[in-house]
């Protein structure tokens, strides 16, 4: 299409756009003013129809103008009436208009089984057109009722073949069948949840032409009264067999006469179960974090942290060690109660040769047994394999004391009347007679007190041999200043 403004003598032509035409049509010589040659340019006396026009070395033939164009040649430039010449025909053209032509239905003698709109059909009825109503005869007799049965195909023959559930939908308004796949838990497989869409299933698929358009009768395809439990459907090359109907489908053979047996018994081979195999800890990262990647999905989450009291345990403690070495090192064990968590630091000691600081990094630990250590295991006089690392807690600090004094129930030891009722049966005769009292004062400074090793001493002499945590809370409940009042002792345990 070829524009001449008549304002500026400008040009501008347009390429028409086609439908799949690969090229990028549209604008193809922008408007300007087109040279003729060298020093001259186009106007409108060099345009006229049937003759060829040359712009940028393309040869444009004229054949055509619009009505407005010709009367203005003929009225205004005085031009004889316009003859238009005929198109050239292009065979492409042609052939894509008939393709196009079947495709959108332009063409009335070509059936191409598309569904009307249901409003549309409505307005030719109220206009008086003939509506077919023999497709309707189901939904008027059974409206929206619908057949179920349950299915399976035995595929367990086959490389990598199982069992599988499925279920039949049978819609008796049109005759129609769809089968929805059921899936067992951990079955493996993907949700597709259709197997066969909604639609007429023929008994013999094979029937069918080659271009996928039906040649089959209406008694061709599965009615209900083909279906039955036991029988066997073929689902396009897969064999379905019935197992089971529910209640309302035998409801409704029986109404219509028919009997429907008792369901299969479809022997199923149980899956084997297999004891999951937990790996060892190999020590990177936290073991919860490698747990997560070995049990549940594989979609991994970060575990789920169980937070406790924020508050930190602190003992002294020495390394049980054979090697000249180690003896004589102290090491401070913390017990972070907040995440069960341990953390062993030394102090440094001058000319000692061993450079202080941290001894193990904080993190969970494990006894012997696998089971992870617990704050219950952690009192004056336990050991605990750290590591490879055996410590001894030798003491601790007063706060740890005060933790432990006020929760008996954890720690019994740190209780003073719980220390009494172990002492009892074995110091209850000589404190009444007086001897413990007599022993006692062989050790007395003075003060009526003794001495940590002097109450050992005088224990042991009775054949009473209790645990460092328990001499710890005797030391604390009945003196100060690491002395023992034997006296207010021997009260207690008598009173």
């Amino acid at each position: 299409m070829l524009y001449y403004y008549l304002e500026d003598d400008s040009i501008q032509i347009v390429e028409n756009k086609q439908q799949n035409s690969g090229i990028p049509q549209g604008t193809f010589v922008k408007r300007h003013q087109v040279p003729k040659d060298e020093d001259d340019f186009y106007t409108l006396d060099d345009l006229h129809v049937g003759q060829p026009i040359s712009i940028y070395g393309r040869v444009f033939h004229l054949i055509d103008c619009d009505p407005s164009t010709k009367t203005f040649l003929e009225t205004k430039m005085g031009r004889p009436p316009v003859v238009a010449l005929p198109y050239p025909n292009d065979r492409y053209e042609e052939d894509r208009k008939a393709f196009m032509s079947r495709e959108t239905g332009c063409d009335q003698s070509i059936r191409h089984n598309i569904k009307k709109n249901p409003m549309k059909v409505f307005a030719e009825a109220k206009l008086g057109n003939t509506v077919d109503n023999s497709g309707r005869e189901g939904f008027l007799k059974y409206e929206r009722k619908v057949l179920r049965y349950n299915c399976v195909w035995d595929d367990r023959n086959s490389l990598y073949g199982d069992l599988q559930e499925f279920k039949l939908h049978y819609f008796l308004n049109d005759d129609t069948i769809e089968v929805l796949a059921v899936y067992s838990a951990n079955c493996g497989r993907d949700q597709f949840p259709l197997l066969l869409k909604r639609a007429r299933l023929p008994r013999n698929p094979q029937s069918q032409g080659a271009t996928g358009t039906t040649t089959l009768d209406a008694n061709e395809y599965y009615h209900w009264r083909d279906l039955y439990v036991g029988c066997e459907v073929n689902v396009y090359a897969r064999k379905l067999v019935v197992v089971d109907a529910d209640e309302s489908t035998r409801r409704f053979y029986q109404e219509n006469g028919l009997h429907l047996q008792e369901a299969l018994d479809v022997e199923r081979q149980e899956g084997q179960s297999y004891d999951r195999q937990i790996p060892p800890y190999n020590g990177f990262g936290s073991e919860e974090d490698s747990l997560a990647s070995c049990v549940g999905s594989l979609v991994l989450k970060p575990p789920r942290k169980t937070w406790g009291e924020d508050r930190i345990m602190r003992f002294m403690s020495e390394l049980v060690s054979d090697k000249p070495e180690d003896q004589g090192r102290s090491f401070v064990l913390q017990f972070f109660l907040v995440d069960n968590t341990i953390m062993v630091r030394e102090p440094p000691k001058r000319n000692s040769g061993i450079i202080g600081g941290n001894f193990l990094a904080r993190m969970k630990f494990k006894n012997q047994d696998g089971t992870q250590v617990t704050q219950d295991q952690l009192f004056v006089g336990a050991e605990l394999q750290l590591s490879y690392h055996k410590f001894r807690l030798v003491e601790a600090d007063e706060a740890t004391y005060k933790y432990m004094e006020n929760t008996p129930d954890m720690y019994p030891e740190s209780d003073v009347m719980t220390v009494l009722r172990l002492c009892y049966p074995a110091l209850v005769e000589p404190a009444s007679t007086g001897a413990l009292s007599k022993a006692f004062a062989e050790y007395d400074s003075g003060a009526g007190t003794v001495d940590k090793n002097s109450l050992i001493r005088v224990l042991q002499t009775f054949g009473l041999d209790i645990s460092p945590q328990a001499l710890v809370t005797i030391m604390r409940g009945f003196g100060q200043d690491g002395t023992c009042d034997y006296e207010r002792f021997i009260q207690d345990l008598c009173g």
